[in-house]
């Protein structure tokens, strides 16, 4: 009997509560969608502050398919950048609820360990940072994104190795991502064959979406359900990266790890986009590399070689694209789009600055940044990270990164190293992942941009998980 009054009540409360957001949405005056969208993100804030486990399961269908809502904004009444900003904001109120409820619990209850109280502290430094970044630019709907991307999402690492304190249930954690994915992977091949549907182009040509730019191409690039193309190339490396982890963790089956390998893989060669092309050709490279440590110091000793290299010879590709590009077709049709060389001309422009005295700053260049039209009259125009972040920060701030990142991987790499080699094997296939996809930041942020980064950190909790001085051995 007791039972059946809880029961009742449960759904009494939730048919009244479906009835208030039913009216306010429809009685908002403004877009219908975004309404509810407002309404979920705090609705998920709650979610996440008393369900935290289920939160983060949430967290995964919101990285694949938020987007998607974002498109049925054109559907309502009205449509504004505030729309934009209330379905954007779905994400991270989520984590920020999940976040809020491991620093109360771990305070209250004197639960989290040093290291997690480390990783805390990280990451707080990380969104202060990028906060005072987006404070000290034009503001906006892009610096709010800014600081989401490189600031609250990167909580995750603080959060995951709390909520799932064994290394399996990471690893099985991860494997559900990819699962969610799989639509999307699927979605992604469907647009590259069929093209987009009559919807999606609507809400292109509102110019709200960065992919808006492709209306002017000969052919658009699919992105399924997520917001670009180069989004959808990298996720879907990421992707298939934890499946080759769940196949060495023998956390799924091998006929089904090796078919979802082969799915998003086509579908991260069918978005023409390179930079998953080339994170997942040298995956399994890089995992090769890391298990000993000469063949780790020759990687990073030719990884360095060949960005210097890069830099020297800069002006002698941008010289001679545009002739490659003629040799290998003489049109920018369909058939040349995985093909065109000349995109990489913004790329090695940005190297080419690098050797202009001027960009280098003690605390950056003190210049606005040119519009896109104008952009390779720009002498501190630059379209990969590291070059970015010379220009911007300066020469110092890039130096005591630079020298951060070395103690760093010294002391992750000591640590893989102190580890059996059939231990090693396990762990070098997530921080192979992980090296792999930062790989990326040589054509741009976007494993930075949500919801990329969401499995950036998926991977790095899963390798904290894998090498923590307090985790138990890996399985034999």
């Amino acid at each position: 009997m007791k039972n059946n009054i809880q029961s009742i009540f449960i759904y009494t409360v939730a048919l009244l509560f479906a009835i208030i957001v039913i009216t306010v949405v429809l009685s908002s005056g403004g877009n219908e969608v975004g309404a509810l969208a407002l309404i979920l993100s705090f609705v998920f804030l709650l979610v996440g502050l008393l369900v935290p486990k289920s939160a983060v399961y949430l967290l995964v269908f919101l990285a694949a398919y938020s987007d998607l809502l974002k498109r049925f904004l054109i559907l309502g009444s009205s449509l504004s950048e505030l729309d934009l900003v209330y379905v954007l904001a779905m994400s991270p109120m989520v984590l920020a609820g999940i976040t809020s409820h491991c620093l109360i619990s771990g305070v209250l209850h004197s639960s989290n360990s040093k290291y997690d109280n480390i990783r805390f502290c990280f990451c707080t430094f990380i969104l202060c940072l990028v906060a005072l970044n987006a404070a000290m630019g034009d503001g906006g709907m892009k610096s709010l994104r800014g600081v989401a991307d490189y600031g609250v999402f990167i909580y995750l690492i603080y959060v995951l190795p709390i909520i799932f304190r064994e290394n399996e249930s990471l690893v099985r954690y991860a494997k559900f991502a990819a699962y969610v994915f799989i639509p999307v992977a699927i979605y992604g091949v469907w647009q590259r064959v069929y093209g987009l549907a009559g919807f999606e182009l609507d809400y292109l040509a509102t110019g709200l979406s960065i992919e808006s730019r492709q209306l002017a191409d000969v052919d658009i690039r699919p992105f399924s359900t997520l917001n670009s193309a180069s989004s959808l190339t990298i996720v879907m490396s990421a992707c298939a990266m934890i499946m080759c982890i769940c196949l060495r963790y023998k956390a799924i089956n091998t006929l089904v790890g090796v078919l979802l390998i082969g799915l998003f893989s086509l579908s991260c060669v069918m978005t023409f986009t390179r930079a998953g092309w080339i994170t997942l050709m040298i995956y399994p490279l890089i995992v090769l590399l890391i298990r000993y440590k000469w063949t780790t110091i020759i990687m990073y000793v030719f990884g360095i070689f060949l960005l210097i290299s890069l830099v020297v010879f800069s002006d002698w590709f941008l010289n001679n694209l545009h002739g490659w590009q003629s040799m290998i077709s003489g049109d920018y049709g369909e058939s040349t789009q995985a093909y065109r060389v000349t995109t990489l001309y913004d790329r090695f422009l940005g190297f080419s600055n690098v050797k202009n005295p001027d960009n280098w700053q003690p605390f950056g260049v003190d210049h606005e940044p040119y519009a896109s039209e104008y952009r390779y009259d720009d002498p501190a125009f630059s379209h990969d990270m590291i070059s970015r972040f010379l220009f911007k920060w300066g020469y110092i701030p890039t130096f005591i990164l630079l020298i951060s990142a070395v103690v760093f991987l010294r002391s992750l790499h000591r640590s893989m190293f102190r580890l059996s080699v059939t231990d090693r094997k396990y762990v070098t296939t997530v921080v192979g992942a992980v090296l792999s996809l930062l790989v990326s930041i040589i054509a741009g942020t976007y494993i930075f941009q949500f919801p990329a980064n969401i499995f950036l950190f998926i991977l790095i909790s899963l390798s904290i998980h894998s090498i923590s001085p307090n985790e138990e051995r890996l399985r034999t």
